[in-house]
Formats: structure tokens, C-alpha cells, sequence
């Protein structure tokens, strides 16, 4: 079993997060590129700099802007949005090896139906396919059915749980988007045939290996503890038993490797090397709460020595730091933090505050430094003009 070091660590693992300028495209090929190294993108409708997916993008590739992404989605059809590791955005290729996936979100689906009172919106089902094929791409709220049980909670309209349960079980894909509203529309006039026709897996344990070597090719290596990283699948990958004979498999297969860092053992989908100069480039980056690199926040702690909390569903009275703060990345060490806020209406960026780690050396080459890079950030925002908040001296 190779042995490295937490610093071989970090730096194997923010050059396979492309986080270290060593993205070979930009523009749409650069997203796609991400997509093929990372996998999955979670999404997440806050949109306070920006929506989950375009901070994870514009923290690889440089003068990403939104529409890019957009277009890979919902002109190029090269991307889907997908239930993955919770909503997510995936390459239009993996669609059919999520079909077992989908067969478990049928179920589970249903059962939160049931929990909800809301199980008539599946008596609708084939009524809203029907009215998609007759009318076209719609948004739930134009599809009339009448409102769910009284005193439920989840959709509050029977087409919007009809539609929501469609799109799980993959009959409904998302034609655009509306802000965070979805256009739906038969999936079929969305997806190639011959992606809908394949089945490439059929049995559930080579389904289970595929997912567990894919969440880990998402991060670059990890371990077998009871995580997020885990989510989205059923309740099996709860099991860290379970979780260990799948990667048995994936040994015994070749598609992982082990490697222990300070006594503990992590697995990896790819061989880690190590050689030559651990060499990072000097950009700044900010990085979205929920970037691959920071799903398992012990994970996170362990190699980089960095505590972070998305205290965005925290009170505001009992918060360390902010609403929506962005970890601040550099050389392979987390600096920081930041507290941007972007007013659209009149397209100014806001730093309400910056916080620096205790080990960070803030010196003027370092402000100067983030003062670049928040220009850049705010290049990617559209903003027009920058306002300091915070008691950095760096505007």
C-alpha cells in the first residue's frame, strides 16, 4: 500500500479537482472537461454570487460565464440535470447507467408521497404525459389538476408532485429553466433514443460499484467512513460494511487503489503520483459551500487542516462568520474566507467581510493578490463596480 504525505495529499487532490490552473480547455470546452474529470455537480437553487454549479465552474476555468453551462444544457443537450448525489448536472452520456438509480427513486418517491398525503398526483401521471405531448415543454403551474390534500406539506399542486415523481422515474427531463422554475418535457424529446434504449447495467451490485467509483472519481480519493459523500443512492450505502465489500470488488478489479495517509487508509480511482516538485499555481480562488472538494467537511479537516460550516441554514444569531462565505483557496491551503454579496439590479459586488486563517501570512503580495482575484470574481458576475465592508484593505 503507497504511503504519502497530507502535503502529496493536497496536492494530488486540488490537481485532480482542476483547481490548480491545469485545465486544459476554457469557454464550453472547459466545463466539459470539468465534467469528464469531476463527474457531477450538485445543484442548488441559491443564487447569491452565483448558482452552485457556475462557482464550481468558474473556480477552474478561467472567464467562465454562466452561459455557458446553460447552453451545454439546454441547447447542446450535452449536460442533463439529474438526481445524482441529491439534484445534480451530468453528462448526457451517463443518463442510462442511472437506471437502476431511478428504479430506487420510484420507490422512494412514492413513500414520500404517502408520508406527504399526496399520493392522488400519481392517479395524474399519465394525464400530465399526455397534455406534454399535446401542448409542449410547460412549467407545472400551467398544468391545472387542482391542489393536493389539505394541511400536506412538499408541492402544493397536484401537476407539480405529478411532475416532480415523472422526472425522478426519468419519463420528464428539464427542457430549460425559468430562474429555478423547470420547463419539462417528455424525455424522449430530449435524450437521443439510442442513450433511452441502452441499459448497460443491469445487476445491482455492478450498478452499486459504478456509483461508489464514481462519487470517489467526483473528490479524487476518500475514505470508507458513514458520509455525505454517500447520499442520494438508498439506505445500503448507510452501511460502511456494505460500502467495504463494494470496494473489495473494486480492488480485486483494479478500478481503485489504496493509500494511507498518517495510519489512515483511503482509496483512490486513480494512481496518485508522486514526483518531481509540488508546484501550485498563484491564483486566489473562491470556492462554492458545496464544491466537490468540500462534501465531507471531517474529510476536509483531515487533509487540509480547515474547519468550515455553510452556516447558511444556521441562525443568523448563532453564525461564526456569514450567511453565504466562500472557502478561500491557495498554494493547496485553505487561507480563508469571504462574504461576497451581489446586488443585480445595479450589478455591484459587495464584500461584507474576510476572515484569514491563524497560519495565513497576510503580507501585500498576498492583498494584492486577492485584490486581483476578486476583480476576476467580479468579472464573472457581471458587476460593474466593487464595494469594500470588510476591515481588509484590499479595493
Amino acid at each position: 500500500m503507497k504511503e504519502i504525505t497530507k502535503q502529496e495529499a493536497k496536492h494530488f487532490l486540488v490537481n485532480y479537482q482542476l483547481l490548480n490552473g491545469n485545465l486544459k480547455s476554457d469557454k464550453k470546452e472547459g466545463v466539459l472537461e470539468v465534467f469528464d474529470q469531476i463527474k457531477t455537480i450538485q445543484y442548488d437553487p441559491l443564487n447569491v454570487v452565483g448558482r452552485n454549479p457556475d462557482l464550481v465552474l468558474q473556480s477552474r476555468i478561467k472567464n467562465y460565464k454562466a452561459n455557458y453551462l446553460d447552453e451545454l444544457l439546454y441547447k447542446d443537450r450535452l449536460l442533463i440535470d439529474g438526481w445524482d448525489k441529491m439534484m445534480s448536472i451530468y453528462s448526457i452520456s451517463d443518463w442510462p447507467y442511472f437506471n437502476l438509480l431511478r428504479n430506487i427513486k420510484d420507490e422512494s418517491v412514492q413513500n414520500s408521497l404517502k408520508y406527504r398525503n399526496s399520493t392522488e398526483a400519481l392517479q395524474h401521471t399519465e394525464n400530465v404525459l399526455s397534455i406534454l405531448k399535446k401542448s409542449g415543454p410547460m412549467l407545472s403551474t400551467k398544468i391545472d389538476l387542482g391542489s393536493v390534500t389539505k394541511g400536506s406539506w412538499g408541492h402544493g399542486k397536484i401537476a407539480g408532485a405529478a411532475l416532480d415523481y415523472l422526472f425522478h422515474i426519468g419519463r420528464v427531463g428539464v427542457q430549460k429553466k425559468r430562474g429555478t422554475q423547470k420547463v419539462y418535457d417528455l424525455i424522449e424529446n430530449l435524450i437521443p433514443q439510442k442513450l433511452l434504449d441502452s441499459d448497460p447495467i443491469q445487476d445491482m451490485h455492478e450498478f452499486y460499484c459504478w456509483l461508489l467509483l464514481r462519487r470517489i472519481q467526483s473528490i479524487g480519493f476518500f475514505w470508507n467512513t458513514n458520509s455525505i459523500v454517500w447520499d442520494g443512492i438508498d439506505t445500503n450505502f448507510k452501511d460502511k460494511c456494505f460500502r467495504k465489500n463494494i470496494i473489495a470488488t473494486l480492488l480485486d478489479q483494479g478500478l481503485l487503489n489504496e493509500v494511507k495517509i498518517e495510519n489512515k487508509v483511503f482509496y483512490s480511482a486513480v494512481n496518485i503520483p508522486i514526483e518531481g516538485d509540488l508546484e501550485f499555481d498563484d491564483k486566489i480562488r473562491f470556492l462554492s459551500p458545496l464544491d466537490n472538494i468540500l462534501w465531507d467537511r471531517k474529510f476536509i479537516a483531515e487533509i487540509f487542516n480547515f474547519n468550515y460550516t455553510w452556516e447558511v441554514y444556521t441562525p443568523k444569531e448563532k453564525r461564526k462568520y456569514g450567511y453565504y462565505v466562500l472557502p478561500l483557496l491557495f498554494k493547496g491551503n485553505f487561507i480563508g474566507r469571504i462574504e461576497p454579496v451581489f446586488y443585480k439590479k445595479d450589478k455591484i459586488l459587495c464584500i461584507k467581510n474576510i476572515w484569514f486563517e491563524k497560519n495565513t501570512k497576510v503580507n501585500s503580495t498576498l492583498k494584492s493578490n486577492l485584490k486581483r482575484s476578486i476583480k476576476n470574481f467580479s468579472n464573472y458576475l457581471g458587476a460593474i463596480s466593487i464595494i469594500n465592508e470588510s476591515d481588509q484593505n484590499i479595493i
